[in-house]
């Protein structure tokens, strides 16, 4: 599904981001609606982080193949505040990825988790995931169901620790912090 530009903007991912964490979800009914709130959260991420250059484009790395990363590279705005946003696909045997500021990691991989991270451990980059106790294991930030609502939870040490910030609305939505 896509969007028409003028719809996906601030307002539109805002509205689904609160609804996702006050209306029941649909988790596991439908993964095109699971996906799209995921798109959602993800906009709004990226526009709440600080990376220590906050100059140029904006590389968003999406690792192997998954129908969110397929929604985010066909719904997700080309452009974040004044950064034009640009994907970069990460082949899942590519052991040196090129630098990005942000990349999702499908749960379909969680077994390769651990050596994702440890080749973008040396670069300010914002590991989003919907792979289970992701932030506890050392990524930014793991989506988590709780009962029926898409929530995520936030490892700030381990993004701190690259330069990363995360605005303080960014942390107030979280259900955990440093899990």
């Amino acid at each position: 599904m896509r969007f028409p530009a003028g719809l996906v903007g601030p307002t539109l991912l805002r509205a689904a981001l609160m609804g996702a964490m006050v209306a029941p979800g649909q988790s596991g009914a439908d993964p095109i609606s699971d996906s799209a709130l995921k798109v959602a959260y993800v906009y709004h991420f990226l526009n709440l982080t600080r990376w220590p250059d906050q100059s140029g484009t904006l590389v968003f790395g999406i690792y192997g193949d998954s129908e969110v990363g397929r929604q985010l590279q066909a719904t997700l705005p080309k452009k974040v505040g004044t950064r034009e946003v640009v994907f970069q696909r990460i082949q899942v045997n590519d052991p040196h990825p090129k630098p990005c500021h942000a990349v999702f990691i499908p749960a379909a991989y969680q077994r390769d988790i651990p050596d994702i991270l440890g080749r973008i451990a040396s670069h300010p980059t914002v590991s989003i995931s919907d792979a289970p106790e992701f932030a506890r294991g050392g990524g930014a930030i793991g989506f988590v169901v709780v009962g029926d609502k898409l929530r995520f939870d936030v490892n700030q040490r381990a993004s701190a620790s690259k330069g990363l910030q995360f605005s303080a609305k960014l942390l107030e939505l979280a259900r955990a912090i440093n899990p």
